[in-house]
């Protein structure tokens, strides 16, 4: 089923509407390359699609589609949330430098070795896209040096 499937189904399940708000702000998710800030879709949306759509609206649609597992949620640090569409990504985790705040993407592979060690092991089944890894990036590392 399509993301735009499967939120629509969700919202009717929990007994929301299917506004034309929520739909754009999905449908923007499509054209943007993750991570993205809540600012950023909001932009893309006043800018390319209807003006008229307030930001609190695209915070609480971004909560919305995060409690549905469409969006996962990375804290850059104390510098804001940044969001990811799932749906167009394959199952990895996040590396957060917390000097620049860059958030790199490690592929599905190291995220299901990840994953499958840490069922192994512990039993415990690791939501991949949700795991944020804080720490330097290279570039920052090479500064500090």
């Amino acid at each position: 089923m399509s993301c735009e499937g499967r939120f629509q189904s969700e919202l009717h399940r929990r007994g929301l509407r299917v506004t034309p708000q929520r739909e754009v702000i999905l449908s923007v998710l499509h054209s943007l390359h993750s991570p993205f800030t809540a600012e950023e879709v909001f932009q893309k949306v006043v800018n390319d699609l209807d003006h008229r759509i307030k930001l609190s609206t695209v915070y609480r649609t971004l909560e919305l589609l995060r409690s549905i597992n469409l969006v996962s949620v990375v804290d850059v640090d104390g510098r804001g949330n940044h969001y990811l569409h799932i749906e167009k990504e394959a199952p990895h985790f996040h590396l957060v430098c917390r000097r620049c705040a860059k958030v790199t993407g490690v592929g599905a592979e190291k995220a299901l070795e990840l994953q499958t060690s840490i069922r192994e092991e512990f039993g415990f089944e690791v939501e991949v896209q949700r795991v944020n890894l804080p720490g330097l990036c290279k570039e920052c590392r090479r500064r500090e040096s």
